[in-house]
């Protein structure tokens, strides 16, 4: 139910390999900050019309991160669940092929603190950004400029 499906499996994969590489870290940042970034393009008009009916910036900004946050939350899970499950058929994989006990993966509650705060972060400075910019214009200057 991911909207951004790459974005969910990056997310998963950075946390088995990253020790190896920062390209997913980067990658799914990216991903992330584009999905939101569209989405918030896209509503141009509606963050003018929120602003002039009276919203401050920050109740749009309290709109737009309810969005970011649910994504987020569903990545978090999705990227929790498979982790577990790549990082423990790995660890069999290996054991099972060498015949001895290896672990080479260590899926442990940091794992899911580093998933969770990156992913909630990532959604907040993507979406702190958009709305900032977009809601310092004048409501009439952003519903014209569709």
């Amino acid at each position: 139910f991911c909207m951004n499906s790459f974005f969910c499996q990056s997310v998963a994969l950075e946390s088995i390999i990253h020790h190896k590489t920062k390209k997913p870290f980067f990658l799914r940042k990216a991903l992330l900050f584009n999905f939101i970034t569209a989405s918030i393009s896209a509503k141009k008009k509606e963050i003018g019309i929120l602003r002039a009916v009276g919203a401050r910036g920050t109740d749009v900004f309290k709109i737009f991160f309810s969005e970011a946050f649910i994504i987020a939350a569903i990545c978090i899970i999705l990227s929790i669940i498979f982790t577990g499950v790549f990082a423990g058929l790995i660890n069999n994989s290996v054991s099972n092929d060498s015949g001895i006990t290896v672990s080479l993966f260590n899926f442990d509650f940091l794992s899911v603190l580093m998933i969770t705060g990156i992913a909630l972060v990532s959604a907040f400075i993507s979406t702190f950004f958009p709305v900032y910019f977009n809601s310092k214009k004048k409501p009439v200057e952003s519903i014209r400029s569709l």
